[in-house]
């Protein structure tokens, strides 16, 4: 978040009797708020009409229970959209291309998946010239990151991609440890795409299950290579794709159709599109024809219906994790449980803090996510 200051006020940051900037640095570290000042040699604020240009800008970043507040303050210089250098890639570009029938949803997609502006993105989905780049948004073949400090790109062999690094093309034959260079000499080092990747990678259709629960959900069931799972609430695909990259074959539900064919793309990126069947619809329609699973994993509102079938729907000995991230919810899914004579039933509420290390000492971090949802455990005796 920008605040923006045409001025700093008189005495503000020292003079005329103002709190000069130590004092007020000392007062908010004793409130818990840490400041940084940033040797920042240009800051630009893009609003839809025109760019808002600081030089030689006082910008402290200030850090609080999570929250990080970027404070500018300098006098800007407005500056039209477009009226910056020219692109040498652009200049033999058409200026009367039509671009009024990309969708805003693609572009906003793009915008997203590669990390640019929607500017940027518009001019990726315009038709294939020699000046203007697509880039894929079907992954039919596996996906790498392409890292360079702290960017990162999630890109298919083959695919042309460009940012303000430079035009990058994906050779096909690109392996985990190459490293590629854009058109302005700027190296990207390939990347497999791992765990922890998924979830900040994978298209999001709501708020995907965090990895320390994940982790608890594999934990806790013992999903492992030959097992089949049932799924039901697959969301964005988090926790069905870490199953299907363990060797589980699994079966998931979502109710949304437009939420379903998300999923079955993000199971094409993270490569288990062949181990994980995702079903548009509710898994409670099909609960006659479903039994034999190894596990049953549920973070649906009905997850107390589907846990009374557990008996049926599980082998002898499989396990049942419940997500939910309300506490009632969670009695009726422990009730259901006991109905039904489970074993080994417990509810858990993972709580995860985060580790400060900084000149001042060590302490946990007054930021944070904290209670994300509780997990119910059973086996079928």
């Amino acid at each position: 978040m920008f605040f923006r200051t045409e001025r700093a006020p008189p005495g503000m940051f020292g003079g005329g009797g103002g709190m000069n900037p130590r004092k007020m640095k000392q007062m908010m570290e004793q409130m818990g708020i840490d400041m940084d000042d940033i040797d920042a040699e240009e800051v630009i604020i893009r609003t839809p009409d025109e760019e808002l240009v600081f030089t030689d800008a006082e910008v402290q970043l200030m850090e609080a229970q999570g929250q990080k507040t970027y404070q500018v303050v300098g006098e800007p210089e407005s500056r039209e959209l477009g009226a910056g250098e020219p692109n040498e890639d652009d200049t033999d570009a058409d200026d009367g291309d039509d671009d009024s029938a990309i969708d805003a949803d693609d572009v906003e997609l793009v915008a997203m998946r590669a990390g640019v502006d929607e500017e940027t993105a518009r001019e990726a989905l315009k038709p294939t010239t020699a000046t203007s780049p697509t880039r894929s948004t079907s992954w039919s073949n596996v996906a790498y990151l392409f890292v360079h400090e702290d960017r990162e790109y999630l890109l298919e062999p083959g695919e042309r991609f460009e940012s303000d690094l430079g035009i990058l093309e994906v050779p096909e034959d690109v392996t985990p440890g190459d490293v590629v260079e854009t058109h302005l000499g700027t190296g990207f080092t390939v990347r497999a795409l791992r765990g922890p990747d998924l979830f900040t990678h994978l298209e999001r259709t709501g708020a995907p299950m965090m990895p320390r629960d994940v982790g608890l959900v594999l934990g806790k069931t013992g999903i492992s290579a030959g097992d089949r799972v049932l799924d039901a609430g697959t969301g964005t695909g988090i926790l069905a794709a870490y199953m299907g990259r363990a060797g589980a074959e699994v079966v998931t539900y979502e109710r949304d159709p437009d939420f379903a064919a998300v999923a079955r793309e993000n199971m094409a990126v993270a490569g288990v599109a062949d181990t994980v069947a995702v079903r548009t619809g509710d898994v409670t329609d099909d609960l006659a024809d479903l039994a034999g699973f190894d596990a049953l994993t549920l973070d649906t509102e009905d997850a107390p219906t589907v846990v009374e079938r557990a008996p049926t729907l599980l082998s002898r000995g499989g396990s049942l994790a419940v997500y939910s991230p309300f506490v009632e919810n969670t009695r009726e899914a422990v009730a259901a449980a006991r109905e039904v004579g489970l074993d080994g039933i417990e509810t858990l509420d993972t709580i995860q803090r985060e580790m400060d290390f900084d000149d001042r000492g060590s302490r946990p971090s007054t930021g944070g996510v904290g209670h994300t949802g509780y997990l119910t455990f059973a086996r079928r005796p």
